[in-house]
């Protein structure tokens, strides 16, 4: 039988070791996302625009993680950026990418009207989601896309930014 001291202790390291490896939300505008991805000059990004309420979202979001999880070696990093209410990044977001266990960062898009950003994004961006933005820093190549993505469609639309 356990001493109710151990049980204790066993619940304390058990606690510790799985918030470990909890992804934390954070919630940003998207003028700090944008200047943080400017600062890194031989970084290719994809930022991937999505909310939990949004099916074709939610279906591709693996993909994603699954690209940025065979790529970490490599300097390419994968944002997933939540146009969900920033009310929900701690109520609804976290536990969302929690359960899934997505590993790619996550961020909460602060803005509360889409109007007034997304032509930093892109100027002919309609508003739709899932939508893509691929930046290759060191080829200055930009690229936009309001669909979805499977892992293979990554591949094929990032390596080939990253030559000149």
């Amino acid at each position: 039988m356990i001493s109710f001291k151990s049980a204790i202790i066993w619940l304390i390291l058990w606690v510790s070791f799985t918030s470990g490896f909890a992804q934390r939300v954070r919630v940003l505008p998207i003028d700090s996302i944008l200047s943080r991805v400017n600062r890194h000059s031989d970084t290719t990004w994809v930022l991937n625009f999505w909310a939990t309420w949004c099916k074709p979202c939610v279906a591709e979001l693996w993909d994603f993680n699954n690209f940025h999880t065979h790529n970490q070696d490599k300097p390419i990093r994968v944002l997933l950026l939540s146009v969900d209410n920033q009310d929900a990044a701690f109520s609804r977001v976290e536990p969302f990418i929690q359960k899934r266990k997505i590993s790619a960062e996550v961020l909460v898009v602060q803005e509360t009207n889409p109007n007034l950003w997304m032509d930093k994004i892109d100027p002919k961006w309609s508003g739709s989601i899932p939508s893509t933005l691929f930046i290759a820093a060191k080829t200055q190549k930009r690229l936009f896309k309001e669909q979805s993505f499977d892992e293979i469609e990554l591949n094929d639309t990032v390596f080939p930014m990253l030559s000149p």
